[in-house]
C-alpha cells in the first residue's frame, strides 16, 4: 500500500475502492518521453523525417555499392511500406540488373521505366546451384530482348554455344551499347582459329570498350567506330583477324590489350597501319614468334606510348596446328620478323634514359626501359618486356637479354640489374666478362649503374668487363659512369680485388661507390680493399645500412 500522500482513493460504481498511483510531474513526463526508446522501430520511425529527395539519394549510394547482386535495394524495398513505395517509383535505382532469376528481372525492368541500363549476369552453375542452366538462360533471353536501351553489358562464364547467340542478339540492335564484356569458360585445348573473312557488325555505333574472355573474335564492328579500349583476354588470335580488327579501330584506339596465343602464319601480312592515339599497348602471348609476326604492322607515332610484353614458358596447344610454337621463345625471337631493322620502330622508344634487367629462379627474364634516369621515380616504364629463359643452341638465353637489345640504348644514363640471387644462363662457348662487356659498350652515356642481389661469379664478370679495354678500341667503356652502387648482397673477395682495379685503371670520371650492408661491419669499412679505394683523390667510398636493418626488420 502506498503512503497517503501519494495515492488517490476512487470509488467504483460497484462500491469497491480503488487504490492508484499520484500522477507523475509534468517536468519529469516531459523529460521520460524525450529520451529516444531503445528499440528497432526507432529507424523505421524516423525516416518520414526525412525529404524524399534525401532518400532517394541515400537508396543511390548504397545501390552503388552493391550493383553486382542488387541485394540492397531489394533489402530497402522490405525496411517498410513507405520506403517501398519510393524506392519502386523511382526508376533510376532499377537500371543496374545482376540478377539471375528471370521473375526478378522482369521486376526490374518493368520498374526502371525504358530507362538505359547496365546489366551483369553470372551464367555460371555447378551442381549444388539453386537456379539451372535452363533458366540462366530464359533470364539471358529476357535482358538481350531489352538490348536497344543496354549501355553495359557484362556476361561472366559463357557457356561455349552462347557467344554466337549473344552476338546476334545484340548485332543489330544495341545502339546506345557503350561497354560489351563476355568472358567464355576456358577451353581445355587451344585452338587457333582459321584465316578467314569475319562478319561485319553495323548495330553498336556507341561501342567504346570491349572485352572479349576465352575466345577467338568471329566478327568486326564497322568502320569508322568509337572503340577506344580492346581486352582480349585467353584468346585465340589469328594475326590477319588482328590487323583487321586494329585497321578498323585506328583513329580512336587508345588501349589494346591482349593475352593469348597467337598463329604465325605462312605469309607475312604486309600491311601497316597507324595507332595515333594509342597510349597502351599490352601483349601477353604464349609464343613470342606470333608477337613478333604482329610488330612490324604496327605504327606508333606518340611519344607516350607504354609497351609491355611477355610470354610464359608453355601452354597447351592442339597438335593439329604446328604451326604455332608449343615454347614462348626468347628475346631472341622478339625482334626477328623486324626484317633489316635492328631496333623496335616505335617513338615512344627513341630517348631511353634508364634500363632495369631481372631474372629470377623460374628462368623468365624480365626487361624494363625508362624514359627517366631516376632510380627512385615511380612512373610506369615505356617497355617492358618478359619472357622464359629457354636455353638452346640456336637461340642461347641471354642472347638479347643482356646485349643486343631491340631497342636503341644509346642514350640510357642508369642501368639498374637485379639478379634476386639467381643463376643467370649465358651463351656457350664464351667468356663469361664477354656478354658484360658488349652490353657496356651499348650504353655509352652511362652514368650510374646499380647492382642488386647478383651472384659473386657474375658480379666479378661485371666487374671486369668494367676495367677491361676492348681489344678494337683504345678507350674504356663507359666513360662517363660516375656512380657505382652494391646492394642486397655481399661482395666476395675476387669481386672486391676487382673494384680495387677498377678504381686505379686510370678511370678519372668515377667519384662515387655506395656499399649496401646488412648490417655496419668494421672487417668490411676498414678493412683492406676498402682502404685501397680511399687511398684515391677521386672516388669516394660510401658504406650505409639496408633498409630493413634501418628498421630492425
Amino acid at each position: 500500500m502506498l503512503p497517503h500522500s501519494k495515492r488517490n482513493v476512487v470509488v467504483s460504481g460497484s462500491g469497491r475502492m480503488l487504490v492508484r498511483a499520484k500522477p507523475k510531474p509534468r517536468s519529469r513526463l516531459l523529460k521520460h518521453i524525450s529520451q529516444p526508446p531503445s528499440t528497432p522501430n526507432r529507424v523505421a520511425t524516423s525516416h518520414k523525417t526525412l525529404p524524399p529527395e534525401v532518400l532517394i539519394q541515400v537508396f543511390e549510394h548504397a545501390v552503388e555499392a552493391d550493383i553486382a547482386t542488387n541485394s540492397h535495394l531489394i533489402r530497402i524495398t522490405h525496411v517498410c511500406r513507405y520506403w517501398r513505395d519510393l524506392a519502386v517509383h523511382s526508376p533510376a535505382l532499377w537500371t543496374d540488373i545482376a540478377l539471375r532469376h528471370p521473375v526478378a528481372v522482369k521486376a526490374f525492368l518493368a520498374r526502371s521505366k525504358g530507362l538505359p541500363l547496365r546489366i551483369c549476369i553470372d551464367m555460371n552453375t555447378t551442381f549444388f546451384s539453386a537456379i539451372t542452366k535452363e533458366t540462366l538462360t530464359q533470364t539471358l533471353q529476357t535482358l538481350l530482348a531489352q538490348s536497344r536501351r543496354t549501355l553495359t553489358l557484362k556476361i561472366d562464364h559463357m557457356p561455349p554455344f552462347g557467344f554466337d547467340w549473344v552476338m546476334k542478339g545484340i548485332a543489330g540492335a544495341a545502339p546506345q551499347l557503350e561497354m560489351l564484356v563476355i568472358k567464355r569458360r576456358l577451353p581445355v585445348f587451344v585452338v587457333v582459329p582459321e584465316a578467314r573473312p569475319r562478319p561485319v557488325v553495323d548495330g553498336m555505333p556507341k561501342l567504346r570498350s570491349l572485352t572479349i574472355s576465352g575466345s577467338a573474335l568471329h566478327w568486326l564492328p564497322k568502320a569508322p567506330n568509337s572503340l577506344t579500349e580492346i581486352e582480349l583476354n585467353n584468346t585465340l588470335c589469328d594475326i590477319h583477324t588482328m590487323l583487321d580488327l586494329l585497321q578498323r579501330c585506328s583513329a580512336s584506339l587508345e588501349r589494346l590489350t591482349i593475352r593469348g596465343v597467337f598463329n604465325t602464319p605462312p605469309q607475312r601480312d604486309t600491311r601497316r597501319i597507324t595507332l595515333a592515339r594509342l597510349k597502351t599497348l599490352q601483349i601477353h602471348s604464349g609464343s613470342v614468334r606470333g608477337l613478333a609476326a604482329l610488330l612490324p604492322s604496327l605504327v606508333l607515332p606518340s611519344e607516350h606510348t607504354t609497351m609491355s610484353f611477355s610470354c610464359p614458358q608453355n601452354i597447351p596447344v592442339s597438335s593439329s596446328h604446328p604451326r604455332l610454337r608449343p615454347y614462348g621463345g626468347t628475346f631472341a625471337d622478339l625482334a626477328s620478323a623486324l626484317s633489316a631493322r635492328v631496333h623496335l620502330p616505335f617513338a615512344a622508344l627513341r630517348n631511353l634514359k634508364r634500363i632495369e634487367l631481372r631474372w629470377n629462379r623460374h628462368k623468365v627474364q624480365t626487361l624494363r626501359a625508362y624514359l627517366n634516369s631516376d632510380l627512385d621515380d615511380p612512373a610506369a616504364p615505356a617497355l617492358q618486356v618478359a619472357a622464359y629463359a629457354s636455353h638452346t643452341p640456336r637461340t642461347p638465353a641471354g642472347a638479347r637479354f643482356i646485349f643486343n637489345w631491340p631497342l636503341d640504348a644509346r642514350h640510357v644514363e642508369t642501368l639498374d640489374i637485379y639478379g634476386t640471387s639467381a643463376d643467370l644462363h649465358f651463351p656457350w662457348n664464351q667468356p663469361r666478362r664477354a656478354p658484360w662487356g658488349l652490353m657496356l659498350r651499348a650504353v655509352s652515356r652511362l652514368r650510374t649503374l646499380r647492382i642488386r642481389a647478383m651472384k659473386e661469379e657474375d658480379l666479378h664478370a661485371l666487374l671486369c668487363a668494367l676495367y677491361t679495354l676492348p681489344v678494337d678500341l683504345w678507350q674504356n667503356v663507359c666513360p662517363r659512369l660516375e656512380t657505382l652502387i652494391f646492394a642486397e648482397m655481399a661482395l666476395g673477395e675476387k669481386s672486391w680485388d676487382a673494384l680495387v682495379r677498377l678504381v686505379h685503371t686510370n678511370r678519372t670520371y668515377l667519384q662515387k661507390i655506395v656499399v649496401e650492408l646488412p648490417k655496419m661491419d668494421p672487417a668490411i669499412c676498414d678493412g683492406w680493399a676498402a682502404i685501397q679505394i680511399r687511398r684515391s683523390d677521386y672516388v669516394q667510398l660510401v658504406f650505409t645500412e639496408s633498409t630493413e636493418s634501418l628498421l630492425g626488420l
